[in-house]
């Protein structure tokens, strides 16, 4: 059987048949899927604090130590694929599809959270694109102007309910994909002091996870990098989800 794979950041594998629009998620040798996406989700938020505490610095450099810090999160789960070349044809596509310009100009708000494939019929209505494009400007146009801007916390968790509102009104997604995007969608937030949204209360998503001892994402590397404007040492709760979406063909 073969596969054309599609690469976003986002939380879940999933396996997508166009035909009869079928989803199932991918199992890990090593990890339950939670573990999996709590550890990828230290990932992003190692990110966003880096940029944010040197937010003139060269993000590529950043971008290559959140791909890896990806990656390792992947084999440390022990993906059940048929062969090791299947896994390297993986982590190619990873490296297509995690592009630098998603993570250093969208900051993990855009074309990576719902690819283009699927912004469209027969999944979202042709209004669907113009409106999450509205959602995210504001976002998107300060974090390009000043990564270290304050206010970014508040805008962050603006776009993100903007977001799902439109997906709920214009889309029709597959239960396991619509799922995956809510693990995005909710109040995890890496802009904020706490990485939670203004006003969350209760525990996160990933409180009490089993912690798979990334070496990339390890705690005193993300208290390394703490800066003055962001109060990193509450940063370790951390976030992303890395989305590897593969369509069958």
């Amino acid at each position: 059987m073969n596969y054309k794979i599609l690469c976003f950041l986002v939380p879940v594998t999933v396996f997508f048949n166009l035909s009869d629009a079928e989803t199932s998620m991918s199992d890990f040798a090593n990890c339950t899927l939670t573990e999996y996406l709590c550890d990828a989700r230290k990932c992003t938020t190692q990110f966003i604090k880096s940029v944010q505490n040197d937010p003139e610095g060269d993000c590529g450099v950043q971008y290559n130590k959140t791909f890896d810090c990806v990656i390792m999160s992947n084999k440390l789960c022990g993906r059940v694929f048929p062969s090791d070349s299947f896994n390297r044809t993986i982590d190619d596509s990873l490296r297509e599809g995690i592009k630098e310009e998603y993570i250093c100009n969208d900051a993990f708000l855009g074309e990576f959270l719902v690819p283009m494939e699927l912004r469209s019929d027969p999944f979202c209505s042709d209004v669907f694109f113009n409106n999450t494009q509205a959602c995210l400007k504001t976002f998107h146009e300060k974090f390009m102007a000043d990564r270290s801007d304050t206010t970014l916390c508040e805008e962050h968790a603006e776009a993100k309910k903007c977001w799902m509102e439109t997906i709920m009104s214009d889309c029709n997604f597959p239960s396991d994909f619509f799922e995956a995007i809510k693990f995005d969608l909710v109040d995890y937030n890496p802009f904020c002091a706490n990485n939670r949204d203004p006003g969350a209360t209760g525990n996160d998503q990933c409180h009490g996870v089993r912690d798979i001892k990334n070496p990339f994402n390890r705690k005193d590397d993300v208290s390394a990098t703490a800066g003055t404007k962001i109060n990193a040492s509450l940063a370790l709760l951390l976030p992303l989800v890395s989305f590897l979406f593969v369509l069958k063909v």
